[in-house]
């Protein structure tokens, strides 16, 4: 029997013969509808060697790296590991529907996730500069956290928050509460930062300030140049006034005078000005050289803080007052 190749068949590259089961004359009633509905009668499909698939060629592709049947079921692990995998290559490029599929995952999973797990991620969004509300869902979840938090996730969601989600108040306030329980972890250095941070959410917190304040103190020492010139901006910003911290900060800022930069003075004296503490004529008197020679470089603001400062001291700064009035601004008549 030749086969009968229908047009479409053939354009497909497929032929179908007629099976050569053939349902025997002796089979009748139901029997015979039973095995035709197995299939006796179909036709059987063979691949034919003349077809427009003839020279198209296997090749083999890189398979793709796609997240959206992985994450959709994701546990914890697994979106951890997807954030460690984001911080080791920050120039990894992912399209959108990652990071819309990364964050629906994430905020399901809030509820699950601790507070080193929730600050990796976080980072994770942070370092790439992709906020889908993940934050505001890590802000709400912050709460059945409390005493649990670390002093590194701490720290990490802090500087996050006051940068990306400056909305909430009361997480600012929680993270608040939390800084002296893991204040052992924290560094002199960790704390400025903190209180940098703390005031760009909005949040002053005095008792905070004061427990900073003491270990700032202990460790003044082993600060450099730019911790010191921090702390004095950060104790100013939130009007923290003690005058045996910053009798300490102006002491080891005098030893090392003559190499701060025009930003560490100005972070320096900011402290003074905004406390209303009087700068220690001896610090002034070993800056004077340095402020002489980068006037030029401070922006007006600042070299109105410094104006201000210099003005205030009972030190003898002569040629200090008279080069700074020279550089300030003329008044309009």
């Amino acid at each position: 029997m030749k086969p009968n190749i229908s047009a479409v068949h053939r354009l497909r590259g497929v032929a179908f013969h007629p099976s050569p089961c053939l349902v025997p004359s002796r089979v009748q009633g139901p029997l015979a509808v039973f095995v035709q509905k197995r299939g006796l009668m179909r036709p059987v499909f063979a691949f034919m060697q003349d077809s427009p698939a003839l020279n198209i060629r296997f090749r083999m592709r890189k398979a793709r790296k796609d997240y959206r049947t992985v994450l959709i079921c994701a546990d914890v692990k697994k979106l951890v590991e997807t954030a460690e995998e984001l911080l080791l290559d920050g120039s990894l490029k992912k399209k959108k529907a990652f990071w819309e599929i990364f964050s629906k995952r994430t905020i399901a999973s809030m509820h699950l996730l601790k507070a080193l797990d929730m600050a990796m991620i976080a980072r994770a969004f942070d370092a790439h500069g992709k906020d889908t509300g993940v934050f505001a869902s890590m802000a709400s979840h912050l709460p059945g956290l409390a005493g649990n938090f670390t002093g590194l996730s701490l720290l990490t969601l802090v500087d996050i928050f006051s940068r990306r989600y400056r909305k909430d108040a009361g997480a600012f306030s929680l993270l608040a509460s939390e800084v002296p329980n893991v204040m052992y972890e924290l560094s002199a250095e960790d704390l400025i930062h903190l209180l940098h941070c703390f005031k760009k959410g909005g949040h002053a917190d005095l008792v905070l300030c004061r427990r900073a304040a003491r270990k700032v103190m202990a460790r003044v020492e082993d600060l450099d140049l730019i911790a010191v010139c921090g702390a004095s901006s950060a104790f100013g910003v939130h009007r923290f006034r003690s005058l045996p911290l910053f009798s300490a900060l102006a002491r080891r800022a005098t030893e090392h005078a003559e190499e701060l930069d025009s930003r560490g003075i100005f972070n320096l004296l900011f402290g003074f000005k905004e406390t209303e503490t009087e700068a220690p004529p001896e610090l002034l008197e070993a800056l004077e050289e340095n402020i002489i020679d980068k006037i030029p470089e401070f922006p007006e603001w600042e070299l109105k803080v410094v104006t201000a400062v210099v003005s205030e001291s009972s030190a003898r700064l002569e040629s200090l007052r008279r080069h700074l009035k020279a550089q300030a601004p003329e008044q309009p008549g």
